[in-house]
């Protein structure tokens, strides 16, 4: 069977049955309509009659009307007879056999004196009588119509069945006729016909046709020559539309239904053509864009308000003729220029903003270019591409510190193990029992000497681990003031030893600060220290803790020996010694080793100079 449906005969078979069964369900559902108009389904066979015969009166009266006002009487072809009576002159005219059918079937119209139809009684000019011949003598429309109608109404219910059972059956047609539409019986595959290779609004074009007559043709009203016509043409339509429809199903299934049509093509032909225009605007854009990026942005400035001064111009003198037309250009220039520098400040702030913490060190932070143009887009990119340049500088330095510290390390790792060895037979040597003194003298030297240098690597190390920050720190909540106590106590006879005099302060309150007890005592023994070797004999040293608003404040006094001729920033670096001739013992890096172990802290160390006045200040938040 399916093999059959997909076959010429097959398909040929369907498109008729399904082309009579739309004939058939849209005779029955006309039949039904002009039924109802007429009252075949609520009145009788007589009342149907009579409202046809009614409505071909009321059609012919205007030309019965013509007849009787020019003279002429005949109805020998008519089964209507008709008189015509003069309301002003009452004079009558009669049709040849109006005496004799005259009480058959009468109706009365009247006109006005220029043949209109007139309704307001006692206004007429004319009456005019239509009388139906009983026996209807003339076989003409009417009475082949008055027996369609009585044909009609014995068949009135009949349409009613048949309208549904056919439309149920056209519409099974319809989607088997379009099912096999596009397919042969030997395979699956689509075979296009030549008439689905026409674009389908082409193939449309006839059915717009013919709806297009078809309204204009019901709605100018028609005889039966014309419905007869009509008919014959809906029939022909009918087979156009099926045709068309299974073109449409076959292109679908190919999916060339929409693409195979003069509009889509004219679409890909207009779309080619402004994307043609669209390019070369987009080219010369470009090639602008490109020119204004290379000027200054001085030159910049001075073309837009060149080209704004130049365009209110333009607008003054083609249309400002009085003060209400200057007020509002000038509402709308402003309109247009204030959001325009409310903008260019947004982005001269962002920028600002970008700079102040880009110099307070915030290199994380990016300049948001989103919505930026022209220089100041590019001045956002270089901010960035400064903050990423520093950040990958201070990276490198810090990876090139951390390498230096495991450098330092490794090779002090590596010194220590001789030296240990030097220190260790320097000493026995010293327990000898000799009598030579230059052995003794020389084991002394070689034993200072030893650890000095032992001191001097545990310093580097312990400065490059702070300077690196992986010296390990452990903070716990301390009395400050034990810090004061405990290095007064342990430093008091080394400087009664140098003729140095120790005067301590402490508050009377307790102040506690967040610090590791170890590393703090070492900030500690390094500033103690400096003061016993550089020191003036018979002066007086300072160790005092005060309280400063939310910092304990931690201060070493003492007069210097030497001369201080440098900054405090110059005896903060390291290897940095107070007296130049190095005549004392030290390495230089005592205030540096302190001041990086008190930044691991939280805390701060800066030095201050006043003469010979040397003054090392130690703060910590209190808790």
């Amino acid at each position: 069977m399916k093999r059959f449906l997909r076959s010429t005969p097959g398909k040929t078979l369907l498109f008729i049955l399904c082309a009579l069964s739309i004939i058939a369900v849209a005779g029955s559902a006309l039949a039904a309509a002009f039924f109802y108009d007429y009252g075949l389904y609520f009145q009788t066979e007589q009342y149907s009659a009579d409202k046809y015969i009614e409505r071909e009166m009321q059609s012919r009266a205007g030309y019965f009307l013509h007849l009787a006002l020019n003279g002429d009487n005949s109805d020998i072809n008519e089964n209507f007879c008709w008189r015509l009576t003069d309301n002003d002159t009452k004079k009558e005219t009669l049709s040849s056999s109006a005496e004799k059918y005259a009480d058959a079937f009468t109706r009365s119209y009247e006109f006005t004196e220029d043949q209109n139809r007139y309704f307001d009684e006692g206004k007429a000019k004319y009456t005019l009588e239509i009388s139906l011949k009983e026996d209807l003598p003339v076989r003409d429309d009417i009475s082949l119509g008055v027996k369609a109608i009585r044909i009609c109404y014995r068949a009135r219910y009949a349409v009613l069945y048949i309208a549904p059972a056919a439309g149920l059956l056209a519409i099974l047609l319809f989607v088997a006729l379009m099912s096999v539409s596009g397919r042969r019986p030997e395979d699956d595959e689509l075979h296009m016909g030549p008439l689905n290779r026409v674009p389908f609004d082409i193939m449309l074009l006839p059915n717009l046709v013919y709806l297009i007559l078809g309204v204009e043709l019901f709605g100018s009203g028609m005889n039966y020559g014309g419905l007869i016509v009509l008919g014959v043409f809906t029939f022909i339509e009918i087979v156009v539309f099926l045709g068309t429809c299974m073109s449409a199903a076959a292109r679908l299934k190919e999916g060339t239904l929409f693409y195979n049509t003069v509009f889509w093509r004219c679409v890909k032909l207009i779309y080619k053509i402004f994307c043609f225009i669209g390019s070369m605007i987009s080219r010369f854009a470009r090639a602008l864009w490109g020119f204004l990026r290379e000027l200054p942005l001085v030159w910049k400035t001075l073309l837009l308000l060149l080209g704004v001064g130049l365009a209110e111009m333009f607008a003054l003198y083609v249309g400002v003729y009085s003060y209400p037309n200057l007020a509002a250009l000038w509402f709308f220039s402003r309109l247009i220029v204030f959001p325009a520098i409310l903008y260019v400040a947004v982005l001269m702030r962002r920028l600002q903003k970008s700079g102040e913490l880009l110099a307070k060190g915030d290199l994380g932070y990016r300049t948001d270019t989103k919505g930026m143009f022209l220089d100041f887009k590019k001045h956002g990119e270089n901010l960035n591409g400064i903050a990423g340049a520093i950040s990958a500088a201070v990276d490198e330095r810090m990876k090139s510190e951390r390498m230096k510290t495991e450098l330092i390390t490794n090779v002090s790792h590596d010194i220590k193990t001789p030296l240990t060895s030097i220190i260790n037979y320097s000493e026995l040597i010293s327990k000898e029992n000799t009598e030579n003194e230059k052995i003794i003298e020389y084991s002394k030297v070689l034993s200072r000497q030893s650890d000095k240098l032992k001191r001097l690597i545990d310093d580097l190390v312990e400065a490059s681990k702070a300077q690196s920050g992986s010296l390990e720190i452990i903070k716990a909540p301390c009395d400050a003031a034990t810090f004061v106590t405990q290095a007064a106590g342990e430093y008091q006879e080394r400087l009664d030893a140098a003729d140095l005099s120790l005067v301590v302060r402490t508050p009377d309150e307790k102040l506690t600060v967040m610090a590791d007890g170890r590393r703090m005592m070492r900030i500690f023994d390094n500033l103690m220290n400096n003061i016993e070797k550089y020191a003036l004999e018979g002066t007086r040293v300072y160790l005092t803790l005060e309280r400063v608003g939310k910092f304990a404040l931690f201060s070493f006094k003492n007069t210097s020996r030497d001369p201080l001729d440098m900054t405090e920033e110059e005896l903060m670096e390291r290897f940095t010694r107070g007296d130049e001739s190095r005549h004392t013992d030290g390495n230089g890096l005592g205030l540096s080793i302190a001041k990086s172990i008190a930044e691991l802290m939280g805390g701060s160390l800066r030095i201050e100079i006043d003469g010979d006045l040397f003054k090392a200040l130690l703060s910590f938040p209190v808790v």
